[in-house]
């Protein structure tokens, strides 16, 4: 979606609670679950780039 890992975050860091509760999880397990997240979708992205590449690289080695 084209956020930082920071602006994802910034939501969370202004409206949610420090402490934990039995049916919501507080600011810390908020944070890394999109920490967690972002990460993942980032890594994925990464990897769709390189293959994007090598089909790019590919195609100009046959023309």
């Amino acid at each position: 979606m084209g956020a930082s890992l920071k602006e994802a975050q910034a939501a969370v860091n202004e409206l949610c609670r420090e402490k934990e509760f039995p049916t919501h999880p507080g600011k810390k397990s908020r944070l890394k679950a999109i920490e967690r997240g972002w990460n993942k979708a980032d890594r994925q992205q990464k990897g769709l780039s390189e293959i994007i590449k090598e089909e790019i690289t590919v195609d100009q080695d046959t023309l």
